[in-house]
């Protein structure tokens, strides 16, 4: 059986591409250089792989607020994909050693986030860890104490699959609760995604709701530049989440 698995990983190995170029994205006056797929499409479980519209919503927000919420600050990114939303907000928050860690659940993905860590040389203040989204266990081990806890977390188009949902949000608020419990300040949720479904949509804040989570829209014109707001087919949308700290029971 194990040599029979070996080969199928082998054979998908043979049509996982793992070429990538470097690109410039530019947000005002500040340009943020990474390594990416120069494919428009990718395979549905590799879609960290490329670019997508939501991680560029998410650069603009980062760039509009890189003084208010980003300078200083330790930062987790989920399901980062290509990282471009943390990376972009490293150059801003704290210096510290693991002070900003980008995570991804899928290997392939993972291999791409320590080739960009690599590759943009922020030292010991940013590092790319393997996180799988409601598993306290592995969160534990990231952030061993309360005070360890990010104090900001960003995501961009991590809501495509209502599968993975209810493994966010436990996530999300392990870490809201548990600064919550200890006196700390609330950590910070920004969230940009594209509207593909709104049964989707609707399940986030059914499921937010059962998380006593808040969940607060951001207008896109509050922060995207103006020559950035063309008409675009895709309906594309930035919240924060908080925790409601008028209900304190942990679901963990």
């Amino acid at each position: 059986i194990m040599a029979l698995e070996e080969e199928e990983d082998n054979l998908y190995g043979l049509f996982v591409c793992e070429d990538y170029v470097v690109k410039d994205f530019v947000f005002g006056d500040e340009t943020q250089q990474l390594l990416c797929s120069n494919m428009s499409s990718t395979d549905f479980d590799l879609t960290g792989q490329i670019v997508w519209p939501a991680s560029l919503l998410l650069g603009w927000f980062v760039w509009a607020h890189h003084e208010d919420i980003f300078r200083g600050r330790t930062i987790l990114e989920l399901g980062a994909g290509c990282g471009l939303g943390g990376f972009f907000a490293a150059n801003f928050a704290s210096k510290e050693p693991n002070s900003v860690i980008i995570t991804d659940g899928n290997d392939i993905v993972m291999r791409l986030l320590q080739r960009n860590v690599d590759f943009l040389q922020f030292g010991e203040s940013v590092v790319a860890k393997k996180l799988l989204w409601g598993k306290v266990s592995e969160l534990q081990a990231l952030y061993p104490s309360p005070e360890d806890l990010p104090e900001v977390i960003i995501g961009a188009d991590i809501i495509l699959w209502p599968s993975q949902i209810q493994n966010l949000l436990t996530t999300v608020h392990y870490i809201l609760f548990t600064r919550f419990a200890a006196g700390l300040k609330p950590s910070e949720v920004y969230i940009s995604y594209v509207v593909r479904a709104n049964t989707t949509t609707d399940l986030l804040y059914q499921k937010a709701k059962e998380w006593n989570l808040l969940i607060d829209t951001i207008p896109t014109d509050s922060f995207l530049p103006a020559d950035c707001r063309v008409f675009d087919p895709l309906e594309k949308r930035m919240f924060s989440v908080k925790l409601d700290e008028g209900i304190t029971t942990s679901r963990i």
